[in-house]
């Protein structure tokens, strides 16, 4: 279980509750705090137990192919995950609680419309993420790791896990993001500090340190 939920997942299920669906006005403050911070809680939760780790695509890849994915296809396989599960879970565990009458209905629209807002919306949610620092452990609000920052990450931790390099080149785009030196290398005094942010992300998400997918013999 994660002790804490993601705060934009937070801030999502309590607008959700307090706009659209509704608290009971005879809760104090204090109740619909309450109430909110337990259910993102459970529903981070149910996200984390369907991602087991890498996640479902990952495990898919080795089942048809009895290996490990290379790592910009593990990157991609647990993003699309992580994002599918995410969106299956809010949709079943809080969208699915709002009252609906016929006016709630939206007017159908392209994909191509679709697919703009979405782009739309991503880009102002990234936009607003920008300048906080831990951003690369929120799915919702990281970039995708350019080619570069991926690469870094191989070099960096050639010895651990795709898990870990994974999260690692997350964190590595945020700080080229920001400006912020870089390690160029294992020996580097900056990759100690680095190593231990990814380490500590991965145990407070409670995911393994290592395991499958290592470059080299340890």
């Amino acid at each position: 279980m994660t002790e804490t939920p993601p705060e934009n997942l937070r801030q999502l299920v309590e607008e959700t509750w307090r706009t659209h669906i509704g608290l009971p006005e005879d809760w104090s403050q204090t109740q619909k705090a309450n109430f909110v911070a337990d259910e993102a809680l459970r529903i981070s939760d149910l996200i984390e137990t369907q991602m087991q780790g890498q996640g479902p695509l990952v495990r898919q890849w080795w089942d048809e192919h009895g290996e490990a994915p290379d790592y910009r296809t593990t990157v991609t396989l647990i993003e699309t995950a992580r994002r599918s599960i995410t969106e299956a879970v809010l949709a079943q565990e809080l969208y699915e609680q709002i009252p609906h009458s016929e006016e709630d209905f939206p007017e159908p629209v392209s994909v191509e419309e679709a697919r703009e807002r979405e782009m739309l919306q991503e880009q102002v949610r990234l936009q607003d993420a920008a300048g906080d620092r831990d951003r690369w452990i929120d799915p919702l609000r990281r970039r995708d790791p350019s080619s570069e920052a991926s690469e870094m990450s191989r070099r960096l931790w050639p010895d651990r896990s795709a898990l870990f390099r994974v999260t690692g080149a997350f964190l590595l785009q945020a700080r080229t993001e920001d400006g912020e030196p870089l390690p160029t290398g294992p020996s580097d005094p900056l990759s100690a500090s680095f190593t231990n942010q990814v380490s500590q992300a991965l145990v407070t998400a409670g995911k393994p340190l290592d395991g499958p997918g290592r470059l080299v013999d340890p």
